[in-house]
């Protein structure tokens, strides 16, 4: 969830990871969902990063791309420097993307809430030469920031 510009609240929980983070300006703080133990650092954007993939212009921002081919029906696939990304014209999301760098690899397949158009799980797989780990993500509650207080960005 996002609050303004600077402002940003998560969570992440399953059998490996279990935390809270919380993004005000420069800073982010987290917390360990189990122990409740919390630490703050500085903070350069990686969760915008994360979050921008759900808009396309942002991942096709960087390195150079070819021109889209339709796959099947409004599904395009568009292969960049290192990474090959497939989109939904019709629905303007991104539905899978891989990237291969020397021997590795890596493919994160994305579904979306029909409702409200957000990312609903992220399925990742990752190849480092022949050892390959899969993690699922399940984004499961989406809050309305004009009612989430600013106190929880203070700290």
């Amino acid at each position: 969830m996002t609050k303004g510009k600077n402002k940003v609240y998560f969570e992440m929980r399953s059998s490996l990871v279990n935390q809270r983070m919380i993004v005000s300006g420069k800073k982010m703080k987290t917390v360990d969902l189990v122990t409740q133990k919390e630490q703050i650092s500085s903070y350069n954007g990686e969760i915008e990063k994360l979050v921008a993939v759900q808009n396309v212009s942002n991942t096709l921002d960087s390195g150079a791309w070819k021109e889209p081919v339709r796959v099947e029906g409004s599904i395009y696939k568009i292969e960049g420097d290192s990474s090959i990304v497939y989109y939904d014209s019709a629905k303007k999301q991104v539905q899978k993307m891989e990237q291969i760098v020397g021997e590795n690899s890596s493919v994160t397949t994305f579904e979306y809430d029909g409702a409200t158009k957000q990312i609903s799980a992220m399925h990742i797989s990752v190849m480092v030469g022949a050892q390959e780990t899969k993690v699922d993500m399940t984004f499961s509650v989406y809050r309305s920031s004009a009612k989430f207080p600013n106190r929880y960005f203070e700290f």
